[in-house]
């Protein structure tokens, strides 16, 4: 008997690249080492919200602007 699961983390199964949100349908036994090293879930909306917060903490990283060379010689100045 195989379910639906979804993809929480970036991986390899099968020699194929899955990515987040994929679904796959496997068996216990297939699941069962994706699912306790964190790549995939049963849940659907919990599934969905990882996806939601992965987005807003890449849009995130990507808005922060990124510390000079200057800026840093100035801290390391500071520092010693």
């Amino acid at each position: 008997m195989t379910a639906t699961y979804y993809v929480i983390k970036p991986t390899t199964h099968a020699r194929k690249k899955v990515t987040l949100g994929d679904q796959l349908s496997l068996t216990e036994s297939q699941a069962r080492p994706l699912r306790n090293g964190g790549f995939i879930t049963p849940d659907k909306a919990a599934a969905d919200r990882i996806s939601e917060l992965v987005k807003e903490n890449t849009e995130l990283k990507a808005s922060q602007p990124t510390e000079t060379t200057e800026e840093t010689k100035d801290s390391e100045v500071e520092k010693a």
